[in-house]
C-alpha cells in the first residue's frame, strides 16, 4: 500500500504544480554559489521527507541536476543518498537500493572514502529491513573496511554494533555477541560511553534470551553505571530489562521497583512506546498476583497510548491482555469484544502470537457465556494457529539451546586462552631466570660440566614436552567426551519434555471435546446433533495417538532394551506402560492415550509392579527413571 501511495505522489511531480514548486525553490537560491544552492536544497528536502515525500524527491532531483551541471560530485552523492533514504523510509526498497548504488558509484569514481562508507552502510541497513541478513552483513563489512581505511574508530565501532544487531535478528547469538564485544573494545579507545552502553544492553538481552539471568543483570547494571545522562532512551530500556530479569528470577518486589522507574523515566522523556511497554510489564506483575483491577488500569492506559501513536501490533497485544483480565473478573462479553477487536487488527499484520491469543480468548469467552458452537469454532482456529506456533517455538528453542551451548564453548575457549597466556608468562619469567643462571655458571664451571648440564637439560625438556603433549591430548579427549555426554543428556531431556507436552495436548483436547459433547447432550435435539457431529469428527484422535506412540518408541529405544534385559517376561503393552509412567503421566492421562479406562490402567500398573517384584514403598515411575 505504501509503495502505491508513494508512486502516486511521485507521479504528481509531472504536473505543472510540481514545475511551479521547482521554479519557486530555484529562484529562492539562485543568487547563492552552486555548492550552497545544492546544500540548501538538500537540507530543505529533509523537512518534506516524512509528510511530503513527493516534494522531497523533487528537491533532491533539482539538487542532483545543479550538481551535475557544475560537476560537483559531493553534491550529487548527497542528493542521491537523500533520494535513496526517502524511498527507504517509505519502504520502496528497489528504488532505495537503486539510488544508493548510483551514489556509491560516484563515490568510488571520485575516491571519496567517507561517502563510500555512508553508501555501504545505508545499503546494509536497507537489506536488513528486508530481512536479507547475509547481504546486510556483506555491505556492513565493506563499510567497516572503509572506516578502517579512514582510521575512523567511532565509525568502525558503530558498524560492529550494527553487524551485531543483524546477527541478533538472524538468531545467531554467538556471532552477535562477538560483534558487540568488538564494538565495546573500540568504544573504550575513544570513550564513547553511549555507544558502549547500547552494546552492553544488547549483550544483556542475549544473556536474558539464553536464560543466563545473573549475567543479564550484571551487564544491565554496567549500562546504568556508564550512562551519566539519565535523559536518553536507552536508560528506559535498561530499567525495563532489569525489571524483566528480576521477574524471571521470581523477585517481584525488585521487578516492581525497576518497572516503576522505567514508567516514570519514559513519561518524563515522553518516549511513548517505551512508556507503554513499562506499563504493560507492571500490569503483568499485578495480573500474575491476581490484582486484576490494577492490572486492567495499567493495560488500559498502555492501550490508549499505543492507539495514539499508531502502533497496531502493540494495540492488538494490549487488547488481548485486557480481554484476559475481563475473563478473570467474569466479564465474558467484554472479553470477547476486546479479543475480537484485537483479532481484526492482528490478522492483516499476520501477527501470529496475537492471532493465536485472540482465538483462545474468544473460545474461552464464548464458552463461559454458554455459546458452545461459537466456542468450538474459535477453538478449531486456535488449534490451527497454536500448532503452528508450537512448531516455531520448538525450532526457536532448539536454536536457543544451540546458541547457549556455543556461548559456553566460547567462554571455555577464552578461559583456556587466558590460562595459556598466564602459563606462557610464567615460563618466560622462569626462562629469563635460567638464562641469568647459565651466564653465572659459565664463569665458574668447567666446559665439560657445562656441556653435560646442557645435554641433560635438553633431555629433560624433550621428555617434559612429550609428557605435556600427551597430557594435553588426554585432557582434550576427556573434555570432548564430557561435552558430548552433556549435550546428549540435554537433548534427551528436551525430547522427553516435548513428548510429555504432546501427550498432555492430546489429553486436554480429548477432555475438552468430551466436555462439549456432554453439554451438547443437554441442548435441543437439532443443535445437539450438529454439535455432536462436529465433536465426533474431532474426537477421532487415533492418528495423533499413533504419532505419539511412534515418538515414544523412538526416544525410549535405549530404555526398552535395558528393560528387556532386566525383565524379559514383560509384554509389549507392559513395556509401553512403563515408558508412559517414566514420563510422569497420570492414570487418567495414560488411559486417554491408550484408549482404555483409568481402572484398566490401574490394574495394569498393579500387574506390572508384581512382575518386576517392586517393593510397595517405592514409586513405580521413579523406579523406571533409574533404568
Amino acid at each position: 500500500m505504501r509503495k502505491s501511495i508513494l508512486f502516486l505522489l511521485i507521479c504528481a511531480s509531472l504536473f505543472p504544480k510540481a514545475q511551479s514548486f521547482t521554479d519557486s525553490v530555484s529562484n529562492s537560491y539562485k543568487n547563492l554559489p552552486f555548492k550552497n544552492q545544492v546544500d540548501s536544497i538538500n537540507e530543505l528536502s529533509r523537512s518534506y521527507r516524512i509528510s511530503y515525500p513527493d516534494k522531497a524527491i523533487i528537491l533532491n532531483f533539482l539538487a542532483d541536476k545543479i550538481s551535475t551541471e557544475n560537476r560537483y560530485n559531493e553534491g550529487r552523492i548527497k542528493s542521491l543518498q537523500l533520494l535513496g533514504y526517502t524511498y527507504h523510509y517509505h519502504q520502496v526498497n528497489d528504488s532505495a537500493i537503486f539510488y544508493y548504488k548510483k551514489a556509491l558509484d560516484i563515490a568510488k569514481k571520485s575516491k571519496n572514502v567517507k561517502e563510500r562508507a555512508v553508501c555501504h552502510g545505508s545499503m546494509a541497513i536497507n537489506f536488513n529491513q528486508q530481512n536479507l541478513y547475509d547481504k546486510s552483513i556483506e555491505y556492513f563489512e565493506l563499510a567497516r573496511k572503509d572506516f578502517q581505511e579512514l582510521k575512523d574508530i567511532n565509525g568502525e565501532a558503530k558498524v560492529y554494533a550494527n553487524i551485531g544487531n543483524v546477527y541478533l535478528s538472524k538468531g545467531s547469538s554467538r556471532k552477535a555477541l562477538e560483534s558487540y564485544l568488538q564494538s565495546v573494545n573500540l568504544c573504550e579507545k575513544i570513550d564513547d560511553n553511549n555507544l558502549m552502553a547500547a552494546n552492553l544492553s544488547n549483550i544483556a538481552i542475549i544473556y536474558q534470551n539464553l536464560e543466563e539471568i545473573d549475567k543479564a543483570i550484571e551487564y544491565q547494571f554496567r549500562v546504568l553505571k556508564l550512562i551519566k545522562n539519565r535523559e536518553i532512551p536507552i536508560i528506559v530500556d535498561s530499567y525495563n530489562n532489569i525489571g524483566l530479569s528480576y521477574k524471571m528470577l521470581g523477585k517481584t518486589d525488585s521487578a516492581k521497583y525497576y518497572f516503576t522507574i522505567a514508567i516514570e523515566t519514559a513519561d518524563k522523556l515522553a518516549i511513548k512506546d517505551k512508556y507503554c511497554l513499562a506499563l504493560n510489564n507492571m500490569g503483568t506483575l499485578f495480573y500474575e498476583a491476581k490484582d486484576f483491577k490494577k492490572a486492567y488500569e495499567l493495560f488500559a492506559k498502555a492501550l490508549v497510548i499505543s492507539e495514539e501513536i499508531g502502533d497496531l501490533r502493540a494495540t492488538a497485544f494490549y487488547q488481548n491482555n485486557i480481554a484476559s483480565t475481563y475473563i478473570e473478573i467474569g466479564k465474558f462479553e467484554l472479553a470477547t469484544e476486546k479479543a475480537y477487536s484485537s483479532l481484526q487488527i492482528a490478522l492483516p499484520l499476520d501477527a501470529k502470537n496475537e492471532i493465536t491469543e485472540s482465538y483462545k480468548l474468544l473460545a474461552e469467552g464464548n464458552y463461559r457465556q454458554g455459546l458452545y458452537k461459537e466456542a468450538f469454532d474459535y477453538l478449531k482456529l486456535f488449534n490451527v494457529y497454536n500448532d503452528s506456533l508450537i512448531k516455531e517455538n520448538a525450532t526457536k528453542e532448539i536454536a536457543r539451546l544451540k546458541n547457549r551451548f556455543e556461548l559456553l564453548e566460547k567462554e571455555k575457549e577464552l578461559k583456556i586462552k587466558n590460562q595459556e597466556i598466564e602459563l606462557y608468562k610464567k615460563n618466560e619469567k622462569i626462562s629469563e631466570l635460567n638464562r641469568m643462571g647459565l651466564v653465572f655458571v659459565i664463569f665458574f664451571v668447567v666446559v665439560i660440566a657445562f656441556l653435560i648440564i646442557i645435554n641433560q637439560r635438553r633431555r629433560l625438556k624433550k621428555n617434559k614436552l612429550l609428557q605435556e603433549k600427551e597430557s594435553a591430548l588426554m585432557s582434550e579427549k576427556l573434555r570432548n567426551a564430557d561435552l558430548e555426554r552433556t549435550h546428549l543428556e540435554t537433548e534427551l531431556e528436551y525430547k522427553n519434555q516435548e513428548i510429555t507436552n504432546f501427550a498432555l495436548h492430546i489429553v486436554e483436547k480429548n477432555e475438552f471435546l468430551e466436555k462439549l459433547k456432554s453439554i451438547a447432550e443437554q441442548n435441543s435435539e437439532t443443535e445437539s446433533s450438529q454439535l455432536k457431529t462436529l465433536i465426533a469428527q474431532n474426537l477421532t484422535i487415533e492418528k495423533e495417538r499413533e504419532e505419539f506412540r511412534a515418538q515414544v518408541e523412538q526416544i525410549n529405544e535405549g530404555f526398552f532394551l535395558k528393560l528387556n534385559e532386566q525383565f524379559p517376561n514383560l509384554t509389549k503393552n507392559e513395556i509401553r506402560l512403563a515408558a508412559l509412567l517414566r514420563l510422569n503421566l497420570s492414570s487418567k492421562e495414560i488411559s486417554t492415550l491408550l484408549n482404555i479406562s483409568p481402572s484398566s490402567v490401574d490394574m495394569n500398573r498393579h500387574r506390572l509392579r508384581k512382575k518386576i517384584n517392586l517393593d510397595a514403598d517405592l514409586v513405580l515411575s521413579d523406579f523406571f527413571k533409574t533404568i
